[in-house]
């Protein structure tokens, strides 16, 4: 009998029939291809004490200007940081999320005549000077329109609070203030609305955030001005016929103000004597006080640094901001930013910060489709001007922007469609966009990846990557065991993750069969090799090797590790497993006897001498007379250690195929060129 050596073809086909398969793996889990060979993947282990409550959807590493180290962590319900202090697990951390209060209530807004400041009476509001306000139902008062979000100027006491307009007011008002005011008839659309010093015109848009019906047409949304009688009153058409006349007032007659709290940092002159008793270290003074609101909640993140800044973006929401010197004790809102954005990031050469899937700056309204940047080297302008850099530009094809990110030559946007450009082109237009490549749109916000000048991106049926400025599907031999077992209902959760360490790209997207609507499997895709595998682990978020070192995965269920740390996963066992096709003699015309195995593998670490080692490696030999699941006969598993030189097996079929596997902890290993002793054994 002779040996036959176990030769395949590097990384694993899951399209391929049992019978094409030959040559190939078929299945794996927690493997990686190194130089051909298949090998135990690298472990991890837990980056920090903290475990969140809800999925970790966004991680970001940074430096800040004392050197110390920081990772970014968004999940559904939180924002925290964590200071990296040495070797893991780091327990550091700090909850950052932000906090939120709604009050609806008649307006009373007091101006005086030549000034911006404007007086509000908000009961229980409660604000310090750190706090902001937005105002989601446009008022009139002094000749102003107040809409949108204001920092705290001042706040005299807990019901009353003061905030500076964007102009004079033309008059003094005491406790006043109107919003509009919707009339409606019977069997028309057009809709009458009166509104002291609007100051709109004919085609203008304008733009009602807070629902209001009148004559059973609900109001809310962008319009379009169609006619302006006069500067109180102007006309819109509405997309139904009203049910009958009516007259109603915005959110019916109450203002609605949503307060954005920050904790702020320790008062000056605070200490002991001051506040309660035992608040603040002594002669340090005490936290600024605040009444605590509703942390805000969201479906996905996108964090950056502006150097040692943290600029956080919670999807659909806000720009919060957060210094690690500031004191703060939460993220601040930006109230310069623009209100609702998608996504963020900060573009190059020049350090502008790029907002997208944004509000329009003219009427307030969210577009998916629209851009704004900042002024350079100031993320807090955003208004275009004629000597600063700022401005914006909407994609025109597609229905939303799904994600971006920045590489080291260009900005690169994906519609739900498509691929666009963006690169820097200096003042007066600042940005330019191309278009470069359709039918390749975004599966999910985070589901790009860029690594060793490559860009990869998954779609909702295909990957593909960027080579040469050209969109190029990649040959994808584990399709199948993706895309028709992926939960397209949740595939906006969808990661991908680069490993430059091991020239790798893996995308994390949940399954069908996992039935959880959570992120369950990955497929891999090795750039040196060529190759492709798959396998089952969970991991939300991620980010390459950085200044904290070895890359970092957030989990659905809210835990951080960092990865290539460990032989094994978090303290227990990985269980990596690598099976071969089915290997046929004679083109399965003859059966197959098997009846000795010689291991070939590399146990362990160069740190630990082969025979030292305690690496275990399990393999099971299944043979088959038909290619159905039924005619299986599976033999062992045999275990093979360094100290091992070869297992009896007795195993007779038409095809034979082998499973590599292990379940030990400490320990590592490499398939090599694995041999066993077979021979034709008659037909069947």
């Amino acid at each position: 009998m002779a040996f036959q050596s176990l030769v395949l073809k590097p990384g694993v086909n899951a399209d391929y029939t049992p019978m094409l398969n030959q040559g190939s793996y078929d299945d794996a889990n927690l493997i990686r291809f190194r130089d051909g060979m298949p090998e135990k993947l690298g472990g991890w282990a837990a980056y920090t004490t903290a475990t969140l409550a809800s999925p970790i959807r966004c991680l970001h590493a940074w430096q800040d200007l004392s050197s110390a180290r920081w990772l970014g962590v968004g999940a559904e319900e939180n924002l925290i940081v964590v200071e990296d202090q040495g070797p893991i697990p780091q327990s550091n951390y700090q909850d950052l999320t932000p906090q939120y209060r709604v009050i609806e209530q008649a307006p009373s807004f007091s101006t005086t005549n030549g000034s911006n400041a404007v007086a509000v009476d908000a009961t229980g509001s409660a604000l310090t000077q750190f706090d902001s306000v937005y105002i989601a139902t446009p008022v009139s008062v002094g000749g102003l329109i107040l809409k949108g979000l204001y920092p705290i100027n001042s706040a005299a006491s807990v019901d009353l609070f003061t905030i500076l307009a964007a102009s004079n007011a033309s008059a003094t008002v005491a406790a006043g203030g109107d919003l509009p005011v919707f009339d409606a008839s019977s069997g028309t659309s057009e809709v009458t609305v009166t509104f002291p010093d609007h100051g709109l015109s004919v085609g203008q848009e304008v733009y009602f955030e807070i629902p209001t019906t009148v004559g059973g047409i609900t109001i809310q949304g962008l319009y379009t001005v169609y006619t302006v009688p006069s500067a109180d009153e102007f006309h819109f058409i509405a997309q139904t016929v009203a049910s009958s006349t009516a007259t109603e007032t915005m959110n019916g007659g109450n203002v609605y103000f949503q307060f954005w709290i920050a904790k702020g940092p320790i008062t000056a002159g605070g200490g002991w004597g001051l506040g309660d008793w035992g608040e603040g270290a002594w002669g340090l003074g005490t936290p600024t006080p605040t009444t605590p609101g509703t942390p805000i909640t969201t479906t996905n993140w996108s964090i950056d640094n502006w150097g040692q800044i943290m600029l956080a973006c919670p999807k659909g929401g806000a720009l919060y901001q957060w210094t690690p010197s500031s004191g703060y004790g939460t993220a601040s809102i930006v109230t310069t930013a623009p209100r609702y954005n998608n996504g963020i990031f900060v573009a190059m050469p020049q350090q502008i910060l790029v907002c997208w899937g944004t509000t329009v700056a003219s009427t307030g309204a969210q577009d998916p489709l629209y851009i704004r940047w900042s002024n350079v080297s100031d993320y807090t302008d955003f208004t275009p001007t004629t000597t600063n850099q700022a401005g914006g530009y909407r994609i025109p094809e597609g229905s939303e922007i799904i994600g971006a990110l920045q590489t080291s030559q260009q900005a690169l946007f994906w519609t739900d469609i498509g691929l666009w450009s963006m690169m820097y082109v200096g003042e007066q237009f600042v940005f330019g966009f191309n278009k470069i490549g359709d039918g390749c749109g975004l599966i999910g916000m985070h589901a790009c990846a860029t690594i060793n000048g490559q860009v990869f991106w998954m779609s909702r049926g295909n990957f593909f990557t960027l080579n040469g400025g050209a969109v190029v599907p990649m040959v994808c031999p584990v399709w199948d065991y993706v895309f028709q077992d992926i939960d397209l209902d949740n595939a906006s959760k969808c990661v991908a993750a680069a490993n430059s360490v091991f020239d790798e790209v893996a995308f994390y997207y949940p399954s069908l069969s996992g039935g959880t609507g959570e992120i369950d499997r990955y497929v891999k895709f090795n750039l040196k090799e060529q190759v492709w595998d798959f396998g089952r682990l969970a991991r939300s978020a991620w980010i390459d090797t950085s200044v904290l070192g070895y890359p970092i995965g957030g989990t659905p269920t809210g835990q951080i590790f960092q990865h290539e740390v460990s032989p094994d996963a978090n303290g227990a066992a990985m269980e990596p497993s690598i099976r071969t096709g089915w290997i046929m003699i004679s083109d399965g015309q003859m059966s197959t006897f098997v009846d000795l195995l010689m291991p070939d593998f590399k146990y362990g670490y160069r740190s630990v001498e082969p025979e030292a080692s305690s690496a275990r490696v399990d393999v099971l030999v299944e043979t088959a007379n038909w290619p159905d699941l039924a005619s299986v006969l599976p033999k062992g598993p045999y275990t093979f250690t360094s100290a091992s030189r070869w297992a009896n097996t007795r195993v007779r079929g038409r095809m034979v195929r082998f499973t590599f596997s292990s379940n030990d902890i400490g320990t590592w290993w490499r398939l090599g060129r694995f041999r066993y002793r077979g021979a034709a054994d008659g037909a069947r």
